[in-house]
């Protein structure tokens, strides 16, 4: 990433103040990146999640991007209707977004570690990686078709963001998309335990467990209704 540096970052930083994010950020410094950090404040982000967001971007001396748009109720509503749920809205606007300031600051990676498992916008689950053999550029060009779909389906985001830019293959080759926990593996309890003794990161109280968004129960219980299972199995 060092080497490809045209501007002022190594890369962008997807922050959602959660445990899984928040872990990343601490990994991506670590290795002596200079990462700029963007969250998206969807106006139903947990106080407590704000909290950790600014915490963790002062300890670590990286500049914050709080990201946020007018159109987030009609996302929300679009993603319930489509797919029962609200993250899959959520997580398209924060690429969609990161990838527009990407573009402008001249950064050529965006590093996600939003959580652990959950690849709204490509499939790509943990039973791939458990196979004996596989092709690994097979893999990252089916990855890539992938993502050039999920961005150029249309929708509420297609509508209402600017997305000219995902409809022309070049923007591919310009940005490169990282899943930080396809490439590091921690258990639950390391992570806990680092985030205890190095950062200040605490569990938020108002959502009763380690996600920032205060409606993320209601899409799992819209999901679970209308699909009969939880949205993230």
């Amino acid at each position: 990433m060092k080497a490809g540096r045209k501007g002022d970052y190594d890369c962008i930083v997807l922050l959602s103040g959660g445990k899984d994010s928040t872990y990343m950020l601490y990994q991506v410094c670590a290795l002596g990146l200079k990462p700029l950090v963007f969250s998206l404040d969807h106006e139903f982000i947990s106080e407590d999640a704000r909290v950790n967001i600014r915490r963790t971007v002062k300890a670590l001396g990286v500049d914050l991007i709080f990201g946020s748009t007018p159109h987030i109720n009609e996302i929300f509503v679009d993603s319930l209707q489509r797919f029962s749920n609200v993250c899959n809205g959520c997580f398209k606007t924060i690429y969609t977004l990161a990838t527009n300031i990407a573009l402008e600051k001249h950064i050529g990676y965006i590093v996600t570690g939003l959580s652990r498992g959950q690849f709204f916008e490509t499939r790509l689950t943990e039973d791939v990686f458990q196979q004996k053999a596989f092709d690994v550029a097979k893999l990252d060009s089916l990855v890539l078709e992938a993502r050039k779909a999920y961005h150029r389906r249309e929708d509420a985001i297609s509508r209402l963001l600017p997305v000219a830019a995902f409809r022309d293959d070049a923007l591919f080759e310009q940005i490169q998309y990282i899943d930080f926990y396809r490439y590091w593996s921690v258990p639950l309890e390391e992570l806990y335990a680092f985030l205890d003794k190095h950062a200040s990161w605490t569990r938020p109280s108002d959502t009763g467990r380690s996600t920032n968004c205060l409606i993320n129960d209601l899409g799992i219980y819209i999901h679970k209704k209308q699909r009969g299972f939880h949205n993230y199995a």
